[in-house]
């Protein structure tokens, strides 16, 4: 399904319906985080499709891409059939998470990181940083921080 955007003023968007996906290890909460963004869009009203994604190892190391777990949503205010193919906004938790996912984001996507995760051990057990610093030149990519730490290797 194509998402249609119309600019509004203020540099806003509206889209008909728009593909999120939530990325971290197993453990990160990203199943409980998807759950609660599910139910937060259903009392907004609007029609959703929602697709869990678990890794298929039951525990694997921190920071490995292979423990890659993710959920993602596709809602809007038109009917809404499937959890959508391609993502428009992805929220990676850490290094691992944005080499897995990054594939399926749409050209112009937005990507969300959290920054103090980015760090060198966690980017080398990844195996990311020249991957992900080409596909991240065509995307905004918003950057976060989940304590007070500033030291990050993907800052611009």
């Amino acid at each position: 399904m194509a998402t249609s955007a119309v600019s509004r003023p203020g540099g806003r968007e509206t889209r008909d319906s728009v593909v999120i996906r939530f990325a971290g290890d197993s453990g990160d909460g990203m199943q409980v985080t998807g759950s609660q963004f599910t139910l937060e869009t259903a009392l907004a009203g609007s029609d959703f499709s929602t697709f869990p994604d678990f890794p298929a190892e039951i525990r694997a190391p921190t920071g490995t891409t292979f423990g890659v777990s993710a959920f993602q949503i596709h809602f809007g205010g038109t009917d809404v059939m499937t959890p959508g193919d391609s993502v428009d906004v992805l929220v990676a938790m850490n290094p691992a998470a944005l080499t897995v996912e990054m594939s399926d984001l749409k050209v112009g996507g937005t990507v969300i990181v959290d920054t103090d995760a980015f760090n060198e051990r966690n980017l080398k057990k990844a195996g990311a940083m020249p991957r992900i610093r080409s596909r991240t030149s065509r995307s905004p990519v918003i950057r976060f921080s989940s304590s007070t730490s500033r030291n990050s290797p993907l800052r611009r």
